[in-house]
């Protein structure tokens, strides 16, 4: 279904026939129920504890084939030596999780080491430029006349973004943007991210990471006059420089945890199995410098779904046969929301029999 169509399958199954029992519903009521419970039916697919069926992610058929269109594979990135001020900066490398990341799937890490002798690491900058959107420093009073372009791309909401505010609405309209730029871009040309990016916070802006040259421009006129530029700036980083031998998974342990089996002989890091944690936006992954290091982080993951708008004309990501389910827990949601009653009860009755 498109998203037109989710809006009228949910209509159908909220009103009685005929009735028009509830079509003072607004569509952008309708848009955040859609979208509330396509993250609720993600989050049940992914975790066995949070169905019915006690099923998982990749524990049948059926929960591989709901959520195989988010799933993100062999996302690579190098793992970056702390800040000078980390108290664990030689004893670990950090890994930035991507802007759309949502569960990890699988991770493994590149492995520089030295098994026959003596390992030396040495390291090497690893800069990074960024243009970041300050959506503070302007007011878009019309969404529909909004423009961002690099290179040929222009992106635009469409005309009836114009039933959006600028202030309300804000982070909803960037969500969409984000969506539309990584369709039109891949990993190896930009990254996108909305205020937080390396654990630092960028109110109201959209930060792009840049892979290759590019300006960043946006407009308020349709276009006519690209007067925005995007603000840029270099993030200076260093990486270890030796070139890694082998690629290996690693232990994800918590982080009370970790610091104890470090000083266990027998369950500390090492180069084939990497102690790693998560905390804020990355992976804080173990060395021992002496022995070896970790270069680059191999992460698949299921990423956000999109957000989904009926004014947008941006449909739902997730397969075409989960579809009906999104609606009728949508429905679910409704109906408790404005009659709690028999049908309230029937709906949540067919959602766990198909679920």
């Amino acid at each position: 279904m498109n998203i037109k169509e989710m809006h009228v399958a949910v209509g159908t199954e909220m009103n009685k026939i005929n009735s028009a029992l509830f079509e003072n519903i607004l569509e952008q009521e309708v848009d955040f129920a859609i979208n509330n419970n396509i993250q609720r039916f993600v989050k049940q697919r992914y975790g066995k504890d949070s169905n019915l069926k006690r099923k998982g992610f990749e524990m049948s058929e059926k929960r591989i084939d709901d959520l195989r269109s988010l799933v993100v594979s062999n996302y690579v990135n190098k793992a970056y030596i702390p800040v000078s001020y980390d108290p664990d900066i030689t004893e670990k490398v950090n890994f930035y999780l991507p802007g759309d990341y949502m569960f990890a799937v699988a991770s493994r890490f590149k492995i520089a080491s030295n098994e026959c002798g003596t390992f030396t690491h040495t390291t090497i900058a690893n800069n990074i430029n960024i243009s970041v959107l300050d959506f503070s420093s302007f007011a878009v009073t019309n969404w529909a006349n909004f423009r961002i372009k690099n290179g040929s791309y222009v992106l635009s909401l469409g005309t009836q973004a114009d039933r959006y505010n600028y202030t309300e609405d804000l982070t909803y309209i960037t969500r969409v943007i984000l969506q539309k730029l990584r369709d039109n871009y891949n990993f190896s040309q930009y990254e996108f991210y909305w205020e937080n990016y390396r654990d630092v916070y960028y109110p109201n802006q959209i930060i792009v990471v840049n892979k290759i040259a590019g300006v960043w421009v946006a407009s308020l006129n349709s276009g006519v006059n690209y007067t925005i530029t995007f603000a840029t700036s270099t993030l200076n980083n260093t990486v270890y420089n030796n070139v890694s031998n082998s690629s290996t998974s690693g232990k994800l342990v918590q982080e009370d945890d970790v610091f104890a089996m470090q000083s266990d002989p027998f369950n500390k890091t090492i180069p084939s199995f990497p102690l790693f944690f998560a905390s804020g936006y990355k992976y804080n992954i173990y060395i021992d410098r002496n022995i070896f290091v970790v270069t680059d982080c191999i992460l698949s993951y299921i990423r956000a779904p999109r957000t989904v708008s009926f004014y947008l004309s941006q449909d739902c990501d997730l397969p075409e046969h989960t579809h009906s389910e999104i609606v009728s827990m949508t429905v679910n949601y409704l109906l408790e929301a404005v009659q709690a009653g028999e049908r309230y009860k029937t709906h949540q009755e067919i959602v766990a029999t198909n679920e």
